[in-house]
């Protein structure tokens, strides 16, 4: 798909994991770095070293600085697509989009901050036909860039904004949820597990049921996969049979600020033992331990969703943002619209 952001939202010093070799090692472009007291707040996926990663030569970003200080951020993936020039967010990067530092004073104090960052960010950008990101939800205004010629969907994620009491989320867990983790846990043990091939293998085995291929390539997972492993920031839980055989595998990432399930998979064979649930139980309560929220990242496929829905998160918005420069790259949206909207069935 042409303009599909390929994703489907600041690192800290997360607490390590438990058992997690937290290695910390420079990210692979130093020059990209900020001081702490900068690339602290952005959110994980906006992290240089994510990036790096992700969108390896690939990617760059626009700052807007007042005394030295950054105060305005919106880092992009650049891309070539039938001719057209797209600036967009990397695979496996759910949530991209501007930041911007909190101002201070009055409720429209703040505003007028945001509005005026938020314009020179959109007027910075380089020349491009087509500009589309998934911004992360902590972004709520976005009308400076509406003013800028951007044009805003909505998306929707599931949330646990609050991880502090595991007891409230598991009575808000549908009853068939509570069920199937009950009945997983009679038949699969919970490990956690280093082996990134294990990820791949049952991840592939997901989309093929569903007669697809996975929509990255196997060495980007590796990639991100390394990355936040030096920095102790992912953790991957597989369930096993007693035969020694996966189940299933969940592997999430996170900051201080929230935990990301960013990929899962499953044994189209071996899906009724009602692991996938357990696992995703399991990586909420290592959630709160090292985050103060979970993100499920996603998802907006009606297939899907209801799956999601059951584990009694919160359902939260995120805008979507457009921007066509060119009259082919206006065509192109245009087109990608309409194709969104055809109604199922018809073709």
């Amino acid at each position: 798909m042409l303009l599909e952001p390929q994703a489907e939202p600041r690192t800290t010093a997360a607490r390590p994991a438990p058992d997690l070799a937290a290695a910390i090692r420079p990210a692979d472009q130093t020059s990209r770095q900020r001081p702490a007291a900068a690339s602290d707040a952005w959110p994980l996926f906006q992290q240089a070293w994510w990036l790096d990663a992700a969108a390896t030569g690939a990617w760059d970003a626009i700052e807007v600085r007042r005394d030295g200080a950054v105060i305005g951020r919106l880092p992009f993936m650049r891309k070539r697509r039938l001719g057209l020039t797209i600036l967009t967010q990397p695979p496996l990067t759910p949530y991209l989009g501007p930041w911007v530092a909190p101002g201070t004073g009055k409720y429209s104090a703040c505003l007028a901050h945001e509005h005026a960052v938020l314009r020179e960010l959109g007027a910075a950008l380089p020349a491009h036909d087509i500009f589309v990101q998934n911004c992360h939800p902590s972004l709520t205004n976005c009308l400076a860039l509406h003013w800028c010629g951007f044009a805003q969907a909505t998306g929707y994620t599931y949330r646990f904004d609050d991880l502090a009491n595991l007891e409230q989320i598991w009575a808000d867990l549908a009853a068939k949820v509570r069920t199937e983790i009950r009945k997983a846990e009679r038949q699969v043990e919970v490990q956690s597990c280093d082996d990134i091939e294990v990820l791949l293998r049952l991840n592939r085995m997901t989309f093929a049921r569903q007669g697809l291929a996975p929509p990255y390539p196997d060495e980007l997972v590796r990639r991100i996969d390394a990355a936040c492993a030096a920095r102790g920031v992912r953790q991957m839980f597989v369930a096993v049979g007693a035969d020694g055989l996966p189940h299933a595998v969940d592997y999430v990432v996170w900051d201080e600020a929230c935990t990301y399930g960013l990929i899962s998979g499953s044994d189209p064979e071996l899906r009724k033992s009602g692991a996938s649930y357990l696992l995703r139980w399991q990586a909420i309560k290592f959630a709160s331990q090292v985050s103060r929220s979970f993100d499920c990242s996603g998802s907006m496929l009606e297939q899907i969703e209801p799956g999601i829905r059951a584990l009694g998160a919160r359902q939260v918005r995120y805008a979507r943002l457009t921007r066509g420069s060119t009259l082919p790259g206006r065509l192109a949206l245009t087109l990608d619209s309409m194709r969104r909207h055809q109604p199922r069935g018809t073709s």
